[in-house]
């Protein structure tokens, strides 16, 4: 019996030599450290130069902000001043231009990027119902506002036409939580940056969309204060400015319009 048990060991060793053993052990160290090369094509999107006022990737119904928030200053246009909007396109006196402030809730929060989505699709909606359309729906722009005061590091904008061909809309997507303390004054900034670029233009501002807001700007404009009605979802405002051109910063304000 003794000698069968060595026989067995015996054979088992023989049928599995060490030095097969050491090199399937080696074989999955090696295998363990080879680094793994992935060889499908990469998800992340190229980061091309589009040479344009508008020159960052974005559907009509997509949220402004978050389409320019996410731009790459160093793959595109590295200085995006206000002289952006006018980056492209064919200007010249007499142009009839309106310019449209939109204020938008700047939170981070999904919510706030959905109330985002629903303005501009009303407002574009609204547009186009006039018989204007996008100078460019594939791409949003922006510029970076200049001065000491604080107002949102990137302005998204966008170009809409009119099909008669003699009247442009330059609308202007506005974070309303950079608006906070003097709303008026720093819309007015705002739009004194735009006429160094465009020396005449109309304009116009929606919203905003909270009454702490709208009582504050309504406070510097020396509003009536029975001038306000508020309801659970909206403000309105039953006085309405006169629309002025401008040829200067703007001294005044246009038409102040409330929230739908």
């Amino acid at each position: 019996m003794a000698e069968d048990k060595k026989m067995g060991s015996g054979g088992l060793a023989s049928a599995f030599p060490v030095s097969v053993v050491l090199a399937m052990l080696a074989s999955l160290v090696f295998t363990f450290h080879l680094p793994y090369q992935d060889e499908r094509p990469s998800n992340r999107p190229i980061q091309a130069k589009y040479q344009a006022a508008q020159d960052v990737d974005a559907r009509l119904w997509q949220d402004p902000f978050a389409a320019v928030e996410g731009a790459n200053d160093e793959t595109l246009n590295p200085s995006h001043g206000p002289s952006q909007i006018k980056y492209g396109n064919n200007l010249v006196v007499g142009d009839n231009i309106t310019v449209i402030a939109v204020t938008l809730p700047g939170g981070p929060y999904q919510e706030a990027a959905e109330h985002r989505m629903r303005r501009r699709y009303a407002v574009l909606s609204g547009l186009a119902n006039q018989d204007y359309t996008p100078n460019d729906e594939q791409h949003i722009g922006y510029f970076h506002p200049i001065g000491e005061k604080v107002l949102q590091k990137k302005v998204a904008f966008e170009w809409w036409s009119a099909n008669s061909g003699d009247k442009k809309v330059l609308l202007l997507w506005v974070d309303e939580s950079s608006l906070l303390g003097i709303p008026a004054e720093k819309l007015k900034t705002l739009l004194g940056q735009i006429s160094q670029e465009i020396p005449v233009f109309q304009y116009a501002v929606i919203g905003p969309n909270t009454s702490t807001l709208l009582r504050d700007m309504l406070r510097e404009l020396g509003a009536i204060k029975n001038n306000v009605t508020q309801s659970a979802d909206a403000q309105c405002v039953n006085a309405t400015l006169p629309m002025q051109s401008l040829n200067t910063p703007p001294p005044s304000w246009g038409k102040l319009m409330a929230s739908p």
